[in-house]
Protein backbone atom coordinates (compact mmCIF):
# COMPACT_ATOMS: atom_id res chain seq x y z
CA UNK A 1 0.00 0.00 0.00
CA UNK A 2 0.92 3.57 -1.42
CA UNK A 3 -0.27 6.55 0.73
CA UNK A 4 0.33 9.59 -1.66
CA UNK A 5 -0.57 12.91 0.34
CA UNK A 6 -0.83 16.11 -1.42
CA UNK A 7 1.81 18.83 -0.15
CA UNK A 8 -0.78 21.78 1.24
CA UNK A 9 -0.31 25.55 1.30
CA UNK A 10 1.54 26.13 4.45
CA UNK A 11 -0.01 28.92 5.60
CA UNK A 12 1.18 32.11 7.89
CA UNK A 13 -0.19 31.10 11.06
CA UNK A 14 0.83 27.70 10.97
CA UNK A 15 3.57 26.90 13.34
CA UNK A 16 5.42 23.75 14.76
CA UNK A 17 3.30 24.30 17.70
CA UNK A 18 -0.11 24.80 15.62
CA UNK A 19 0.68 21.40 14.03
CA UNK A 20 1.40 19.37 17.41
CA UNK A 21 -2.08 20.63 18.63
CA UNK A 22 -3.68 19.96 15.41
CA UNK A 23 -1.83 16.33 15.30
CA UNK A 24 -3.04 15.61 19.01
CA UNK A 25 -6.83 16.36 17.77
CA UNK A 26 -6.18 14.32 15.09
CA UNK A 27 -5.17 11.90 16.97
CA UNK A 28 -7.79 11.92 19.38
CA UNK A 29 -10.41 11.64 16.88
CA UNK A 30 -8.77 8.66 15.47
CA UNK A 31 -9.18 7.09 18.78
CA UNK A 32 -12.78 8.29 19.08
CA UNK A 33 -13.62 5.93 15.79
CA UNK A 34 -11.84 2.92 17.29
CA UNK A 35 -13.77 3.32 20.30
CA UNK A 36 -16.78 3.24 18.08
CA UNK A 37 -15.58 0.41 15.91
CA UNK A 38 -15.67 2.94 13.39
CA UNK A 39 -13.43 1.63 10.34
CA UNK A 40 -14.71 4.02 7.93
CA UNK A 41 -14.16 6.87 9.87
CA UNK A 42 -10.69 5.52 11.42
CA UNK A 43 -9.43 5.89 8.14
CA UNK A 44 -10.34 9.31 7.24
CA UNK A 45 -8.95 10.42 10.27
CA UNK A 46 -6.13 8.76 9.88
CA UNK A 47 -5.51 10.11 6.71
CA UNK A 48 -6.39 13.52 8.49
CA UNK A 49 -3.58 12.71 11.07
CA UNK A 50 -0.77 11.50 8.59
CA UNK A 51 -1.74 14.78 6.55
CA UNK A 52 -0.79 16.95 9.80
CA UNK A 53 2.10 14.98 10.23
CA UNK A 54 3.28 15.58 6.51
CA UNK A 55 1.95 19.09 7.33
CA UNK A 56 4.73 18.98 10.75
CA UNK A 57 7.55 18.01 8.67
CA UNK A 58 7.58 20.49 6.05
CA UNK A 59 7.06 23.03 8.42
CA UNK A 60 10.29 21.69 10.20
CA UNK A 61 12.10 21.12 7.13
CA UNK A 62 11.54 25.04 5.55
CA UNK A 63 12.26 26.43 9.51
CA UNK A 64 15.03 25.11 9.40
CA UNK A 65 16.41 24.79 5.82
CA UNK A 66 16.51 21.25 5.99
CA UNK A 67 16.45 18.67 3.14
CA UNK A 68 13.81 15.23 3.69
CA UNK A 69 15.93 12.51 1.70
CA UNK A 70 18.39 11.93 4.73
CA UNK A 71 15.74 11.21 7.22
CA UNK A 72 13.62 9.49 4.63
CA UNK A 73 16.67 6.72 4.41
CA UNK A 74 17.19 6.81 7.84
CA UNK A 75 13.64 5.71 8.44
CA UNK A 76 13.82 3.49 5.91
CA UNK A 77 16.68 1.99 7.59
CA UNK A 78 15.50 1.49 10.91
CA UNK A 79 12.48 -0.44 9.70
CA UNK A 80 14.76 -2.67 7.52
CA UNK A 81 16.59 -3.18 10.96
CA UNK A 82 13.46 -3.69 13.07
CA UNK A 83 12.60 -6.19 10.28
CA UNK A 84 9.59 -4.32 9.65
CA UNK A 85 10.42 -3.55 5.68
CA UNK A 86 8.36 -6.12 3.20
CA UNK A 87 10.47 -7.93 1.36
CA UNK A 88 9.03 -6.44 -1.87
CA UNK A 89 10.32 -2.97 -1.38
CA UNK A 90 13.78 -3.38 0.35
CA UNK A 91 15.23 -3.83 -3.21
CA UNK A 92 13.48 0.05 -4.04
CA UNK A 93 15.06 1.27 -0.85
CA UNK A 94 19.39 0.01 -1.23
CA UNK A 95 18.77 -1.67 2.25
CA UNK A 96 20.15 -5.22 3.29
CA UNK A 97 17.88 -7.78 5.13
CA UNK A 98 19.24 -7.84 8.30
CA UNK A 99 20.36 -10.34 10.94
Amino acid sequence: MKIDLPDLDIKEDWTIESQLKKIREEFLEVCEAVDNNDPVNIIKESYDLMQTGKTLITIVLNEYDMNLKRFQKEHIEKLARKGYLREENRSGYNTSKPG
